[in-house]
């Protein structure tokens, strides 16, 4: 199973996609107030780089803080919003 995973509790936002408990890919973004700016790139560029599509992941996963009400907002309505739209956890 293909989960995401997605942590906007910091100025330093970081994104990781995991596949049969091996971490596929990885990345760390200076989202400094950006959040909403930076949070879907930094998504787009996992997928684009293990050449897969959002229907693929089997589950979503993201930080809930302690950290900034907004980074914690944009990253948990950016999961919602993926797990509702594709049927997934």
């Amino acid at each position: 199973m293909k989960i995401l995973g997605i942590d906007t509790s910091t100025l330093c936002g970081s994104m990781a996609l995991i596949e049969e408990q091996v971490l596929r890919a990885e990345i760390n973004v200076n989202l400094g107030r950006k959040h909403t700016e930076r949070l879907l790139p930094g998504l787009e560029w996992i997928f684009t780089e293990l050449g897969i599509e959002p229907k693929e992941l089997g589950a979503i996963v993201v930080g809930i803080g302690p950290g900034s009400f907004t980074g914690l907002r944009v990253g948990l309505s950016t999961a919602k919003g993926l797990a509702h739209s594709l049927g997934i956890p």
